[in-house]
């Protein structure tokens, strides 16, 4: 976690979801230059999310660590992860409407008032963002990293932009079982129907999770951690970012 004299917060953020209660966590560093809602894997909440979130506050970013299954729902296995993140992978509306609550309570917050927004998202987090994207949420920039790929509601193919988020990064293993490469192709050809901006690396060399550290090995999913990827990723993201920050300050000034 970033040092308590680089941040102006460090707390526990509330917004509720109709009757559902979601608690994540707001980084908020001194001259924030943009906020990013950082969402979670399908362990839902928790340190391995807030050491990106720190990462990415020690960089000058506001960050909202966002709760994709409300307070009182913390998985403790993954047997319990599955069965949780199930729920909406299975209702692309309801993780829609989900994420679109911190999305909306973070544009909203004093602390990011003026700043683009950006999406970043790992594995089940990563479906979430780009489904985000998709609903035609005003998203600047959209990452997501070893994410589902596939959706109930894909983009329609239109002969102009019709969807108002900005640019897409999609990181992805091609040893990826969680999320098999036979996925790419349909969300290549919907993102490139849909007139969008989106960039996908594969890297040859990854499996899936290779950005958790604290993710236990599992051969039969082909999922491992690499410090190495993990740093090649992190640098493609924050490029990505910084890019996309550089846009946006132009488009300001024009």
């Amino acid at each position: 976690m970033t040092g308590a004299s680089s941040l102006e917060s460090d707390t526990a953020f509330e917004c509720m979801d109709q009757d559902t209660l979601l608690e994540g966590l707001l980084l908020v560093p001194q001259k924030a230059k943009a906020a990013v809602l950082l969402v979670h894997e399908f362990m839902g909440p928790g340190e391995y999310m807030h050491r990106h979130a720190g990462r990415l506050a020690a960089l000058g970013y506001a960050v909202l660590a966002c709760d994709m299954y409300g307070k009182d729902v913390r998985p403790a296995s993954p047997a319990e992860g599955s069965t949780v993140s199930r729920i909406y992978r299975s209702d692309r509306l309801l993780m829609r409407r989900r994420i679109r609550a911190s999305f909306n309570a973070l544009r909203a917050h004093p602390a990011t008032a003026g700043l683009p927004v950006f999406t970043l998202g790992f594995s089940f987090g990563g479906c979430c963002v780009l489904e985000l994207a998709r609903s035609g949420a005003p998203v600047d920039a959209t990452c997501s990293v070893y994410g589902y790929l596939n959706t109930t509601h894909p983009l329609q193919p239109v002969t102009e932009k019709a969807v108002p988020c900005g640019p897409l990064l999609v990181l992805h293993g091609a040893h990826d079982k969680v999320v098999p490469l036979a996925e790419v192709p349909p969300f290549v050809e919907e993102m490139r129907d849909a007139r969008l901006d989106c960039r996908l690396t594969i890297y040859s060399d990854a499996g899936h999770g290779f950005c958790n550290e604290l993710l236990i090995p599992n051969e039969a999913l082909n999922s491992w951690y690499c410090p190495q990827l993990a740093q090649r990723a992190w640098n493609d993201i924050l490029t990505f970012f910084e890019a996309a920050l550089a846009a946006s300050e132009k488009t300001l000034s024009a």
